[in-house]
C-alpha cells in the first residue's frame, strides 16, 4: 500500500474536546489547543438534499492522515467532538475510520469525518 506524498498538500489545526470539567463559571469552553497537522488530504463535499423550498444544505468534509508521513498524528475515540481547521473554517470531528496495514499492528491511515 502506498500514497504519493505529492497529494499530501494541505496542513490543518486539530484540537481535542474540551472536558466537562476544563469549562469555565459560565459553561463555556476553554481556547482549544491546537496542533499542526502538515502532509495531510482535506476533501470538502456540498451536500444538497431536498426538493422545492425544502432544501437542506450540508458541508460534510473528510480528513486523510497517514501517519508514514504525519508521525504526530494518533487519534482515536477521546477526539470525537474535537476541532478541525482548515482555511479559517472551524469543523466538527463527527467520527473517526483507523485502518491498518494487512498482517501487522501497524496504523496505515486515519480516515476523520467531520462536519
Amino acid at each position: 500500500m502506498f500514497v504519493n506524498k505529492r497529494l499530501l498538500i494541505h496542513t490543518v489545526q486539530v484540537a481535542k474536546p474540551t472536558p466537562t470539567k476544563d469549562k469555565t463559571l459560565y459553561g463555556e469552553d476553554e481556547e482549544p489547543i491546537w496542533q499542526v497537522l502538515s502532509n495531510v488530504r482535506f476533501e470538502e463535499v456540498i451536500s444538497t438534499q431536498g426538493t422545492n423550498n425544502n432544501k437542506d444544505r450540508t458541508k460534510p468534509a473528510k480528513l486523510f492522515v497517514y501517519p508514514q508521513f504525519t508521525p504526530e498524528a494518533s487519534f482515536n475515540d477521546d477526539w470525537l467532538g474535537g476541532k478541525v481547521m482548515f482555511n479559517n473554517v472551524v469543523h466538527k470531528i463527527t467520527n473517526i475510520k483507523c485502518f491498518s496495514y494487512p498482517f501487522s499492528d501497524g496504523i496505515f491511515s486515519y480516515e476523520i469525518e467531520v462536519i
